[in-house]
């Protein structure tokens, strides 16, 4: 069994149609390409020559206006094709295709594609059928610029955006939001969104050269693995340390370990995580599942002692949670380790 035909991936587009011996052709002529954050796919212009299959990650279409201004179309996710109207039209690549976050992305030439379009009815018609819902968005787009309200148009963008980003909420025992959203079933509940708000943000050029301490207690570790993402892929870890204390009460509280396991991992010995349990100490099961972490049993505030800030550079520390975790961590910071006031950063819940 070829990897094309075992690529799950392929269900979601046109590819579906293929049969047992052109998707072992399509594996023996494809490219497989790993695409960074904020690297193009293809650019505005360009003779693509063939058509790119999402295997993984998130990459934006966008249109640059005469004005210089970068309109983005569409957000395209995994198992869909990026290059059909371009191959079929025999022209250059109308949009950009820049990617969101790290990508998985297969090139299949145009000459093996253009084979399956004149050979597999099936797969012409998807092709095609594709083209024409993308041709009717287009249409519904410029009708919802023109007639309809910002209200309307954000409405519409959000349910958009339901299957391309994700939303992540904790539940939490006993809270009220937490009861709204998981004892009842609140769809079609009008709700209201403001922000940002804190400081707690990371600027590559403003921060350079200095290293990272990212204090999160409960789900203010959400914002930070913004900090420590963004750090990361900028290569800010190349040159710097970073250290994340993320205090909770128990294990069952914890969550994004596994993507903090790879960022570790990505970053080998620059980025170290200390998760701090309130309540009890860590399973041994716990810890031999993440050996790359380090445990400690208290407070997150507490942890602090244990992270030697006074070897690390010019720290600038990112503050993320409860007001009481907060406020406790800015204490030990300003009076036990003398940092500026100017270094610390926050986003206190309120």
């Amino acid at each position: 069994m070829s990897k094309c035909e075992q690529c799950i991936v392929r269900q979601f587009s046109s590819l579906k149609a293929l049969n047992k011996d052109e998707l072992l052709r399509m594996a023996e002529c494809k490219t497989s390409y790993t695409i960074k954050k904020g690297e193009p796919i293809f650019e505005e212009g360009e003779v693509t020559n063939g058509i790119y299959c999402i295997k993984d990650g998130v990459c934006k279409l966008s249109k640059l206006s005469d004005n210089g201004k970068d309109q983005i179309v569409k957000l395209v996710k995994p198992g869909e094709l990026l290059g059909q109207r371009s191959m079929i039209s025999d022209e250059p690549a109308n949009l950009s295709a820049v990617a969101l976050e790290d990508m998985e992305v297969c090139f299949i030439p145009r000459s093996e594609v253009m084979q399956f379009f004149t050979q597999n009815n099936q797969f012409s018609m998807n092709v095609m059928k594709t083209i024409c819902e993308d041709l009717k968005g287009a249409d519904d787009h410029m009708v919802n610029m023109a007639q309809k309200t910002v209200r309307q148009r954000l409405a519409e963008t959000l349910i958009y955006l339901e299957d391309t980003l994700q939303l992540i909420i904790k539940n939490k025992r006993g809270g009220k939001f937490s009861s709204f959203v998981f004892d009842k079933d609140p769809t079609g509940t009008a709700i209201s969104i403001f922000g940002p708000l804190g400081s707690a943000t990371f600027e590559r050029e403003r921060d350079a050269n200095r290293d990272l301490v990212c204090v999160a207690g409960g789900t203010g570790v959400a914002g930070l693995m913004a900090v420590i993402s963004e750090a990361s892929f900028s290569g800010h870890f190349e040159k710097n340390k970073g250290v994340l204390c993320f205090g909770v009460r128990s294990e069952r509280d914890l969550f994004f370990l596994d993507r903090l396991k790879a960022l570790v991992k990505q970053n080998s010995s620059q980025l170290s995580v200390f998760l701090c349990l309130s309540e009890s100490d860590a399973s041994e099961e716990l810890k031999n599942r993440y050996r790359q972490f380090n445990f400690f049993n208290g407070f997150v505030h507490e942890c602090l002692s244990v992270i030697r800030l006074e070897t690390l550079n010019k720290p600038i520390c990112f503050l993320a949670g409860p007001p009481v975790a907060v406020e406790a961590s800015t204490g030990v910071l300003l009076r036990d380790y003398q940092v500026p006031v100017g270094s610390i950063r926050f986003d206190r819940f309120g």
